[in-house]
């Protein structure tokens, strides 16, 4: 081991990991301590101490990463299921996969709510549970409820550049069923939609605890047939009913929609981006959605509502002081 860290420096590291599809800067910015500089790479005996933070973040086997003779290897204690578009290769969506399960795995490792497993559980039965402190799902009453029954939900993106995303994951760690969005989005209602699928592949038992689910692209038009269950349990969630449409034979501008959608949310208490998106769906009117959009949701930040709940619900101080700073700083959370 020695005879290595003679040999090798962390400019080396860095170019094997450049390599893989891990930048320097990147390394450097979100996954080395913060206080971590150029400086540090070049004192003496810093290599292992480096190698040492990159394996346990990225899930990098320590000893591929301190011998040049051998590849950098990821650690895969996880059997991933992919819900892939025509045309994806699964090796693209590694990085993501991974860097997303170490994420998922320290927020359950100290969340301190056991799971209330939703056996014999309802669609209804959540959505009426919801509506009982919400006036329609809305992602802040998804939200609560989830916490309330033991499942974290999260909103993760920071991944190197070029790097292939993914739209949702849904995984089990420490017996916590925990829901990863990835998506990146501002809207409440279009995370939302997502984060209901994911509950959805839990309530029809599309996954065990020795594997995670990622949903590279969801989309309505799948014949998968645990998409099409998932989507149904997102579509009852939200809308009432799974084959409800607010379809309308007029065209409408941006406002006419943002509108028509506050006006049917206030009767079928079913959020107003939600029935927007649904109209725009059934319309392909893509362009009036995201113009009511703005209407209807000004200044929203979903990623930052969603990762509040962290804030308020894991035991921080399990983690100690370099995994706080490291969960924080990839949640983007004020710490």
């Amino acid at each position: 081991m020695t005879q290595i860290q003679t040999k090798m420096k962390m400019a080396d590291l860095y170019d094997r990991l450049d390599a893989i599809g891990f930048p320097k800067n990147f390394v450097q910015q979100k996954i080395l301590p913060d206080w971590w500089t150029d400086e540090v790479d070049e004192a003496p005996g810093v290599l292992t101490e480096g190698a040492l933070y990159i394996s346990r973040r990225l899930n990098l086997d320590m000893q591929s990463l301190l011998d040049c003779q051998l590849y950098p290897e990821f650690k895969t204690p996880y059997k991933p299921k992919f819900k892939l578009k025509a045309g994806i290769d699964t090796e693209r969506l590694i990085i993501p996969r991974l860097i997303s399960a170490r994420i998922a795995e320290m927020v359950a490792y100290v969340y301190n709510k056991p799971y209330q497993p939703l056996d014999n559980v309802s669609v209804s039965e959540i959505r009426q549970d919801i509506l009982a402190r919400q006036n329609s799902v809305n992602l802040q009453g998804f939200l609560d409820y989830c916490w309330g029954r033991g499942i974290p939900v999260i909103h993760f993106n920071e991944f190197p550049p070029k790097v292939h995303k993914f739209d949702g994951m849904v995984a089990y760690f420490y017996d916590l069923p925990v829901i990863l969005l990835s998506l990146k989005a501002m809207s409440p209602s279009r995370l939302l939609f997502i984060a209901a699928h994911e509950l959805g592949h839990i309530l029809k038992g599309h996954l065990n605890q020795e594997k995670l689910l990622i949903d590279e692209k969801i989309s309505l038009e799948s014949i998968d047939t645990e998409e099409v269950e998932a989507n149904e349990v997102a579509g009852e969630l939200l809308l009432g009913a799974a084959d409800r449409n607010y379809y309308s034979s007029q065209d409408y501008t941006p406002k006419q929609l943002a509108n028509y959608a506050q006006e049917i949310s206030s009767g079928d208490r079913v959020d107003a981006g939600v029935v927007a998106r649904n109209y725009g769906w059934y319309k392909k009117h893509y362009g009036s959605v995201e113009g009511a959009m703005k209407i209807l949701e000004p200044d929203a930040n979903a990623p930052q509502e969603i990762n509040r709940y962290l804030e308020q619900n894991l035991d921080w101080e399990k983690l100690g002081d370099e995994n706080q700073d490291y969960l924080t700083t990839m949640l983007n959370l004020r710490g």
